[in-house]
C-alpha cells in the first residue's frame, strides 16, 4: 500500500513541475506581449511650434491690394478685404504629416462674422491642399484647393458659440487615418466640436494658415501654433 501511494505522489509530482513549468512560459510570453504592445504604441514627436515672437521670417508674408499675409504684433496677421478671397500662408518646413495633430490660438479683430480663419494641412503647393475654416459666426468649414477652384469637402450643419472679435480661441484638428479614409475631429476653446471623415488624399509634406473672406472683410491674427506627429510614420 505504501509503495504505491508513492508512486501516485511521484506521478502527481511531476504533473506540478510540468504544470509549474507551462505556467511560468505562459506567464514569459505574456509578459513579452505586453511589452511588445507597450512598445508598440506610437510616442507623440513635436515637430514644429512657433509663437511668432522673434519674426524669424519663417513664414511667408505676401501683399496685395485684396490681401494681405504678414507679421504684425508677435502674431501671423492676415487681411482680406475682398468678398470670398483668401489668402494663406505656410512655413519653410516639410515632414511626412499622416497622422497629426495641429493647433492654433486664433483671434477675429474685425470684419464681418462670416469671415473665417483656421489650418491648412495636405499641402503640395499653392494649387493642392486642404483647409479647415472655423467662421466667427461658429461655422465650420472643409475646403480643397483644386487649381484655382475651390470645393466644399463638407461643413456643420448647426452652428457653435460665435467667436468674439478681440478674444483668442484656440483651435485644434486631428488628423487619424482610417483604412482609405482619414478621420478628422476639429476642436474649439478645447471642446470637440465636429468630426468629419474624408477621402484620404492631399498628402502633401506642409501645412498652413489661412484666412478668408465672406461677404464683407475680414482681419485675423494667429498665435502659438504647434505641429505633433506620432513616431513610426513615413
Amino acid at each position: 500500500m505504501q509503495g504505491k501511494v508513492s508512486a501516485s505522489a511521484a506521478v502527481v509530482l511531476v504533473l506540478l513541475c510540468i504544470l509549474s513549468a507551462r505556467g511560468a512560459a505562459l506567464n514569459e510570453r505574456a509578459w513579452a506581449e505586453a511589452e511588445a504592445t507597450v512598445t508598440a504604441t506610437p510616442v507623440p514627436i513635436l515637430l514644429f511650434a512657433d509663437d511668432f515672437g522673434t519674426y524669424s521670417g519663417r513664414w511667408r508674408e505676401s501683399f496685395s491690394a485684396k490681401a494681405t499675409a504678414a507679421y504684425r504684433d508677435e502674431t501671423l496677421w492676415m487681411r482680406v478685404v475682398s468678398p470670398g478671397v483668401a489668402v494663406w500662408s505656410v512655413p519653410d518646413f516639410q515632414a511626412p504629416l499622416a497622422d497629426f495633430d495641429i493647433q492654433v490660438t486664433v483671434q477675429f479683430n474685425a470684419g464681418q462674422s462670416d469671415g473665417q480663419a483656421g489650418i491648412l494641412f495636405g499641402y503640395a503647393d499653392d494649387e493642392h491642399f486642404t483647409a479647415v475654416l472655423l467662421s466667427a459666426e461658429g461655422r465650420i468649414y472643409i475646403l480643397a484647393r483644386d487649381g484655382q477652384q475651390w470645393e466644399e469637402l463638407t461643413s456643420q450643419e448647426g452652428l457653435i458659440s460665435p467667436v468674439r472679435f478681440g478674444e483668442s480661441v484656440l483651435v485644434r484638428i486631428n488628423r487619424v487615418g482610417v483604412g482609405n479614409d482619414a478621420l478628422l475631429t476639429v476642436t474649439v476653446a478645447g471642446e470637440p466640436v465636429a468630426e468629419f471623415t474624408l477621402p484620404a488624399i492631399g498628402q502633401g509634406r506642409s501645412f498652413g494658415l489661412i484666412a478668408r473672406a465672406g461677404r464683407g472683410y475680414v482681419d485675423v491674427s494667429f498665435d502659438e501654433v504647434v505641429v505633433v506627429t506620432k513616431r513610426g510614420e513615413d
